[in-house]
C-alpha cells in the first residue's frame, strides 16, 4: 500500500490522544471510563449478537447495482466504511473524505487499498466501539485523514455518521447485496443516535459525551 510520506502513519491510537480531549473539557468523563477497560482492551460499548443482528439490515438506500451509485457520489462528500466499499468509490476516481477499512473482507480474504491520505490506526474488538474508535474518527474528519482498523470495522458507521458534518454522505457494504447510501441529516443522525444507545458498556457516557457537539 502507498503511503503520503509528508502526513506519515500516527500509530495506534492509545491514551496519549486521550489527553487532548481531556484538553479540550472532558477530562472527567474519560478518566472515569479509563478506570473501566474490559478484557477486550477497548473502553467503549459492546453489542450482544442479538443487537448486532438488528444492526445488519440495511439503514438507508441500498443499491444493487452500485453502478447506479456512483454517478450520485461523483460531487458529493463521501465517508466509506468498509474495504470493498472503499476500493469501489477509489476504482471510479471517488475518493472519501474519510474511508474506515481493516484491508480485508468479510471471509478475511486481503484487502489493497491505494491511499494519499495520512492514516490513523485503531484497535476496536468485533462487537465494540471503543472510545478510542470515535477519537479516531473526529480527529480523522478534521484533520483529512483515513482509518485503518485492527479488529472489525462496520459498526463505526454509527459514530461517523454521527461526527460528519450535515450534508455529506455515507456508505457501507451489505454483504451478498449490495452497497447502503445514507444522507448526514437530522433525520439520519437521530436514528444513528438510537441504535448507538443499543450498545452497553461503562464507556457509552463517555462516547455520548465526545459525540453530543455533531449530532
Amino acid at each position: 500500500m502507498r503511503k503520503q510520506q509528508s502526513n506519515g502513519e500516527l500509530g495506534w491510537s492509545n491514551n496519549s490522544d486521550i489527553g487532548e480531549v481531556r484538553a479540550a473539557g472532558r477530562a472527567g468523563v474519560l478518566e472515569e471510563a479509563g478506570k473501566v477497560r474490559g478484557r477486550s482492551g477497548c473502553i467503549g460499548v459492546r453489542f450482544s449478537q442479538k443487537t448486532k443482528l438488528i444492526l445488519a439490515s440495511p439503514r438507508g438506500v441500498l443499491f444493487t447495482e452500485p453502478e447506479l451509485l456512483y454517478p450520485i457520489l461523483k460531487h458529493q462528500r463521501v465517508i466509506s466504511v468498509g474495504d470493498v466499499s472503499t476500493r469501489s468509490l477509489l476504482s471510479k476516481g471517488i475518493e472519501p473524505e474519510l474511508a474506515i477499512f481493516d484491508g480485508k473482507t468479510r471471509r478475511n480474504l486481503k484487502v489493497e487499498i491505494m491511499y494519499n491520505k495520512g492514516i490513523l490506526k485503531v484497535r476496536n474488538p468485533p462487537g465494540y466501539i471503543c472510545v478510542d474508535s470515535v477519537m479516531a474518527i473526529i480527529r480523522a474528519l478534521s484533520e483529512g485523514r483515513w482509518i485503518l482498523v485492527d479488529g472489525e470495522e462496520d459498526l463505526l458507521a454509527l459514530p461517523a455518521l454521527l461526527a460528519a458534518p450535515k450534508g455529506w454522505s455515507l456508505i457501507y457494504g451489505q454483504p451478498g447485496a449490495g452497497i447502503v447510501y445514507l444522507e448526514v441529516n437530522e433525520y439520519t443522525k437521530r436514528h444513528f443516535l438510537e441504535l448507538l444507545e443499543l450498545g452497553e458498556g461503562e464507556g457509552k457516557r463517555c462516547i455520548m459525551e465526545l459525540l453530543e457537539p455533531y449530532y
